[in-house]
């Protein structure tokens, strides 16, 4: 939600940001519970995370015209792509 102080727009709102914050509370919920299965729900809901969260900047820093905040979708990604890894 920080980008929309840089772009001047608000990635995502309401029923949106509310289901971006669902896959991050499941990611913690499932890494503290333990167990195999719990950790492959956790690393979907993280992967989906991230991968969510660089379209939604990749968006409005192209909407915005934020030329410089450009490269933090693609940071957003590559820390989605570590926690695959």
């Amino acid at each position: 939600t920080a980008s929309a102080t840089w772009t001047g727009f608000n990635p995502l709102k309401g029923p949106g940001l509310g289901a971006l914050a669902v896959l991050w509370v499941v990611a913690r919920i499932g890494y503290l519970a333990g167990g195999i299965t719990a950790f492959y729900i956790a690393l979907a809901a993280e992967t989906l995370f991230f991968g969510i969260a660089a379209i939604c900047l990749l968006r409005v820093t192209i909407k915005g015209k934020s030329r410089r905040n450009q490269g933090l979708p693609l940071l957003t990604l590559g820390l989605g792509v570590a926690n695959l890894l």
